[in-house]
């Protein structure tokens, strides 16, 4: 699963942008400074994958398609814990089965879960392992990912 989503940045005239998401409508930012527009965006969709989390409803997989010129993701750590929620869904498990395969008290498996909560990357890794799930860091440089929304390919594997 990949928390990265295509955003589409367009001009609206008289020096005004907007910042606009397919996978989440309600991301809709506008400002004068595009740059400062992907920023409000990151920190929008991070708003809005925290309170689904929280409400326990599902976070939407990024459609594959990068078709704007710019990109967000959520940070290594929310991709983590939205990974976690949705392994537990899947698997139609509580918190206390977590805790019980992690060894760890239920409490601590709430605070792993809790997106408001920090929590060490190593923990996550460990959840999501007790849950057979292994999370891949994948990195590149930002112009690598523009490079492949403006060529409209679905984002699977490596972007080379």
């Amino acid at each position: 699963m990949a928390f990265v989503y295509g955003v589409d940045v367009k001009p609206l005239g008289g020096g005004s942008w907007a910042v606009t998401s397919r996978d989440f409508p309600e991301i809709s930012v506008t400002g004068r400074h595009p740059t400062e527009l992907l920023g409000a965006a990151s920190t929008a969709l991070a708003d809005l994958v925290i309170a689904r989390l929280r409400a326990g409803q599902s976070v939407p997989e990024s459609n594959g398609l990068l078709t704007g010129h710019e990109v967000i993701s959520l940070s290594t750590r929310l991709s983590a814990k939205a990974a976690l929620h949705a392994a537990l869904r899947h698997d139609g498990l509580k918190p206390a089965a977590l805790a019980l395969r992690m060894r760890i008290s239920e409490h601590e498996a709430r605070l792993l879960l809790d997106p408001t909560v920090p929590s060490n990357i190593d923990d996550l890794d460990r959840a999501l392992a007790a849950l057979d799930r292994q999370p891949v860091l994948h990195v590149v440089a930002k112009a690598q990912i523009a490079h492949q929304a403006r060529r409209s390919r679905p984002l699977r594997g490596p972007i080379r």
